[in-house]
């Protein structure tokens, strides 16, 4: 008897597709799974390289700006050195000034009588004679007709009869000797005497005529000034002090008042 051959039967053809389904399902997952790990890998490189590029810019950011320092460093090497000639010539004026001021100190404290002193006393007594036809008031040595700023009540009395008015030591807050019609005043308990654009004297050099600003060419620049309405000046005798117009900087103000102070400037108060 012939056998016939046998034919694959409906599950054995299923379980041929089955099988051919899976490998090709797998084969598909796995180049899936290739494809995102490529991915990921990429977007890492991508964001290193993100990271490199702002690390290299702000390298060149510094760079740049390291260059820039470079160039300007002559700039301002240069304008440091000006800032420092300025400096020593301001110095080497002052240097000046003060060696012209010292001799002056000097010369002047060589050549005035004590007030202490007799001779002092006697010189003053012939410069006032007892007289008020005239006045002189010298800027540099502090002296009005010879009497100095630290005179005694008793003293001025006696030298300069002609006041208009006395506020006693004691009897006010500052003792005053008032001689309003010629345009000046001892103020003996604070130890300074003062003169307004009154004066009827005459002085040693220009001053109650001045401006601020002319003021400041005259006598140049002040020990200190006040809330820029008065300038004191430090002088042998103590300290010369001058009032304007106003409280505005950089004007040319009038000269109101002009004190003379046997205290140092120092000493000297705001009023």
């Amino acid at each position: 008897m012939n056998q016939r051959s046998e034919r694959p039967s409906s599950r054995d053809w299923f379980h041929v597709i089955g099988i051919v389904f899976a490998a090709v399902v797998g084969a598909l997952l796995g180049a899936w799974a290739q494809q995102r790990m490529k991915e990921r890998e990429f977007t890492i490189q991508e964001d290193r390289l993100s990271a490199l590029e702002t690390s290299l810019a702000e390298r060149e950011s510094q760079v740049a700006e390291l260059e820039r320092q470079a160039r300007d460093h002559p700039v301002a090497l240069n304008a440091l050195r000006q800032k420092l000639d300025k400096q020593e010539a301001m110095t080497a004026s002052l240097a000046k000034r003060l060696n012209a001021l010292s001799k002056n100190t000097s010369d002047y404290e060589t050549s005035r009588p004590g007030w202490n002193h007799e001779v002092g006393r006697a010189e003053a007594h012939k410069a006032a004679n007892n007289e008020c036809s005239s006045f002189f008031f010298d800027v540099d040595a502090g002296l009005l007709n010879g009497i100095p700023p630290d005179v005694s009540q008793s003293e001025l009395m006696e030298l300069l009869p002609c006041y208009d008015g006395v506020i006693l030591e004691g009897e006010g807050p500052l003792g005053v000797i008032h001689y309003s019609s010629n345009g000046f005043s001892f103020f003996t308990a604070a130890d300074y005497f003062s003169l307004t654009p009154a004066f009827t004297g005459t002085t040693s050099r220009a001053i109650l005529t001045l401006g601020r600003v002319d003021v400041f060419k005259e006598f140049g620049v002040p020990f200190r000034e006040e809330r820029s309405h008065n300038s004191l000046y430090s002088k042998a005798y103590g300290c010369l002090q001058i009032f304007y117009t106003g409280r505005r900087y950089n004007e040319n103000r009038a000269v109101t008042e002009v004190r003379v102070h046997a205290n140092a400037c120092e000493e000297i108060s705001d009023p």
